[in-house]
């Protein structure tokens, strides 16, 4: 059996040289029997530097070191982006349909669309960089020697290997303790599924070939999957662009309403006595009282908020809402509400509505 050194590579070339056979023919023997590119080009820089007496020529790659650099950075910076946000997305999409905690708002349209757009940027430049990186690697196979892209390469997997480590030490710790919910372990299964798909693509890249064409392409077909499964279900979770505004303007009534609650009930809260206290009678006194009502107005009318004094402790903030609560809505139920003038009502005595909002005045 032949030794696994270069000497004995170079004495194997050297003595099928002299018996006549080709320099393909070599090259092709020794991949069949396991040899990487790398030691066999080395072994025949070896032999023929003997039998010439001169070394082989370098050539600076002064360039393309800088070239590899820039587009591995790229690419990795590309990979951070669209795993974070598509991970992002998923998580907000998982919250959405198993609530911990229900929210008084609707308001996570902003962090879908930011999360969609980071996946619409960064996706397309990181299959188009690494697609440059492939053909390259393709054409020239001693780039994928490049001291810069084992580098960042490896520092991508230890980040990857340490998402999925942290992973699995979280799930088994909430298993263990028994607070294991479906929401929680989807979770955990997303970040698995994204750190543990990169960490399975960048071992393979390692090694001294290139992978082959199938198996880039099978990475790329499940990287797109999952990249469209999250863009339907997020365009599928905000509506279009005109529904959002809609969805947005009634959030917005909703929060201006709850901070003219608040202002009126905290302003009870440090009265002493309580029974001092006197809620306003109309809607000009509430102005007057408290400058708040009077910044606030509908986002889209502008005209105030309506006012109902009920008795000494009740009372009524009232807006026009352009479309009744989504079904799908997770906010306290006291906080729906139908589409046209609904009112909300509030007790001085408590920091929260006292009854759902689908009485019309």
């Amino acid at each position: 059996p032949m030794s696994d050194s270069a000497d004995s590579l170079v004495d194997f070339i050297r003595a099928a040289r002299q018996r006549g056979a080709g320099d393909a023919f070599v090259v092709d023997l020794l991949h069949s029997r396991g040899w990487s590119e790398k030691k066999i080009l080395n072994a025949f820089a070896a032999y023929y530097e003997a039998e010439t007496g001169m070394g082989v020529p370098a050539r600076s790659g002064g360039i393309e070191a800088a070239r590899d650099a820039f587009l591995h950075l790229l690419s990795f910076i590309a990979l951070g982006t669209w795993t974070i946000s598509l991970g992002s997305l998923i998580f907000t999409l998982i919250d959405r349909w198993f609530p911990l905690v229900s929210a008084p708002f609707n308001m996570n349209l902003y962090s879908v669309s930011y999360e969609m757009a980071g996946i619409f940027v960064a996706f397309p430049l990181y299959m188009a960089v690494m697609r440059s990186m492939t053909r390259a690697a393709s054409a020239n196979p001693e780039r994928l020697q490049s001291a810069v892209r084992k580098w960042l390469t490896y520092i991508a997997l230890l980040g990857a290997a340490a998402i999925v480590i942290g992973d699995l030490v979280t799930f088994l710790a909430w298993f263990l303790r028994g607070d294991l919910t479906v929401r929680f372990a989807l979770q955990m299964a997303t970040l698995l599924v994204l750190a543990g798909g990169v960490l399975s693509y960048y071992l393979t890249t390692l090694r001294d070939e290139a992978p082959p064409r199938a198996h880039n392409q099978v990475y790329a077909g499940v990287a797109a999957l999952l990249v469209g499964a999250g863009l339907v279900l997020g365009f599928l979770q905000i509506g279009s662009r005109t529904t959002q505004q809609v969805w947005l303007r009634d959030d917005r009534r909703l929060a201006d309403l709850a901070e003219i609650s608040r202002q009126i009930n905290h302003q009870y809260a440090r009265t002493n006595p309580k029974e001092s206290f006197q809620l306003p009678q109309n809607q000009d006194e509430l102005a007057q009282r408290f400058p708040v009502a009077a910044q606030r107005s509908d986002p889209q009318t502008r005209r105030p908020y309506q006012y109902i004094r009920q008795d000494a402790t009740h009372y009524l903030l009232c807006a026009d809402f352009e479309e009744p609560t989504p079904p799908d809505w997770q906010g306290d139920q006291i906080w729906h509400h139908a589409a046209g003038h609904a009112c909300i009502g509030f007790d001085t005595t408590r920091m929260d509505a006292y009854f759902a909002p689908s009485h019309h005045e």
